[in-house]
C-alpha cells in the first residue's frame, strides 16, 4: 500500500509549508462539539419536491440562477437547525460531469466557484468546500466499490483532484472537506496534492464498509498510519468517517483514535454516518423503512463522542430533523 504513497509524493510539483489558519479547529477551542450538517442531497430533494437522481446529482444547484437559490436555503436549513459546520454542494460537482451535460470549462469554473458562494451566503461559522471522490463524478455509485485503487491510478487521481481545487480556490474557501474517499490510492494522491500549495485547513473523511476497512476493502489502520508518514507539512488538520453505517462507527473511530494518538500533534475526528438505510443499487434509492431514527442517531452519537469525536454530522439520508436532535442531545 505505501507503494501509493511514494508515487503520488514523486508526482507533487513541489512542497510548500502550510497554513496555520484553521478555522474548524479555532472553533473547537471553543466547542467540546462542533455540530455539522447532514444530508445535502435529500433536504435538497424535499426543497425542489422532486427527485435528484442525475448525472450531477446537488451539483444540478450550481447551474442556475433559481437552484442556487434553492441551494443557499437548504444551507440555511441546516444553519437553522444547529449546524456550526456546513459543506458546499460541490460533492459531485465536476468538470467531466458538467460538460457531460453540456456546459463549456468556463461554466464548470464558474459553477465549482459557486459551490462556495451560495454556502458563505447561510452564514455558517464555518463554511466548508466539499470535495467527493473521484469516483462520484462517474455517477454510478462506485466510491461504494471503487475500481480505481491501484498505483497506475494515482497519478490521474492527483491531477483530476487539482484541477478541481485550482478552480474552488478561486471563491477563497475557507475549509476543505475531501470526504468518503473509499481507497488509499486517493487517500494518498489527496494527501501529496495538499502539501503543494498553501491551501487552507483540510480534513479527509473516508468511507467504511466495515469497523476496519475502506470501501475497496483495504485497511483503515495501516491507510491512515501512511496519510501521516506522508502528510509532511500538516496540512490535514482532521480525519473522518462518513457514508458508513452507524453500526461500524464504534470500531473506525477506536482504530482513528489510535492512529491519533501515535501522532506528536493535535488532530480532530470528524464523524458523520449515513442513516443506516440501505441501497438499492438497481433503483438508485435507499430502501424505505430501513436505517436508524434521528433519536436513535443522536443517542449513538453521545458514544462517538465519548470515543473521542469532535465534529459530529449526518451524511446520507439524515436531514435537518437529525441535525436538531444532536444539538440538543449533544451540547446542552
Amino acid at each position: 500500500m505505501e507503494e501509493f504513497f511514494k508515487v503520488a509524493a514523486s508526482c507533487r510539483e513541489k512542497s510548500t509549508k502550510g497554513n496555520t489558519n484553521d478555522p474548524l479547529g479555532v472553533l473547537l477551542q471553543k466547542k467540546k462539539v462542533v455540530i455539522m450538517d447532514g444530508g445535502y442531497s435529500n433536504e435538497l430533494a424535499n426543497v425542489l419536491g422532486r427527485s435528484l437522481n442525475t448525472t450531477l446529482w446537488t451539483a444540478e444547484v450550481l447551474t442556475n440562477d433559481d437552484l442556487m437559490r434553492k441551494g443557499e436555503e437548504v444551507h440555511r436549513r441546516y444553519v437553522d437547525s444547529g449546524s456550526d459546520i456546513v459543506l458546499s454542494a460541490g460533492y459531485q460537482a465536476s468538470f467531466e460531469g458538467f460538460q457531460k451535460e453540456g456546459y463549456t470549462e468556463a461554466d464548470s469554473s464558474l459553477f465549482l466557484q459557486r459551490s462556495v458562494e451560495i454556502c458563505k451566503k447561510a452564514s455558517p461559522l464555518v463554511a466548508a468546500a466539499s470535495f467527493g471522490p473521484y469516483a462520484a463524478s462517474l455517477a454510478d455509485g462506485s466510491e461504494y466499490d471503487p475500481k480505481y485503487n491501484n498505483v497506475e491510478a494515482v497519478p490521474m487521481l492527483m491531477k483530476w483532484h487539482k484541477r478541481k481545487l485550482n478552480a474552488i480556490m478561486k471563491a477563497s474557501p475557507e475549509y476543505l472537506a475531501f470526504e468518503t474517499i473509499p481507497c488509499p490510492s486517493e487517500v494518498a494522491a489527496i494527501t501529496s496534492l495538499l502539501q503543494e500549495e498553501d491551501y487552507p485547513a483540510a480534513y479527509i473523511s473516508v468511507s467504511c464498509r466495515d469497523g476496519s476497512s475502506l470501501n475497496c476493502g483495504a485497511s483503515l489502520l495501516e491507510t491512515l498510519r501512511l496519510l501521516f508518514k506522508y502528510d509532511i507539512n500538516n496540512r490535514i488538520r482532521g480525519i473522518g468517517v462518513n457514508c458508513t453505517e452507524p453500526e461500524y462507527i464504534p470500531s473506525n473511530l477506536e482504530i482513528i483514535s489510535k492512529v491519533i494518538s501515535e501522532q506528536s500533534r493535535e488532530v480532530y475526528i470528524v464523524c458523520y454516518p449515513n442513516a443506516g438505510k440501505k441501497w438499492d443499487g438497481e433503483k438508485k434509492e435507499w430502501v424505505s423503512g430501513s436505517g436508524t431514527s434521528a433519536e436513535d442517531f443522536a443517542e449513538q452519537a453521545k458514544t462517538w463522542v465519548e470515543m473521542g469525536a469532535r465534529v459530529i454530522g449526518g451524511c446520507c439520508e439524515t436531514g435537518c430533523e437529525t441535525i436538531a436532535v444532536l444539538k440538543s442531545k449533544l451540547t446542552q
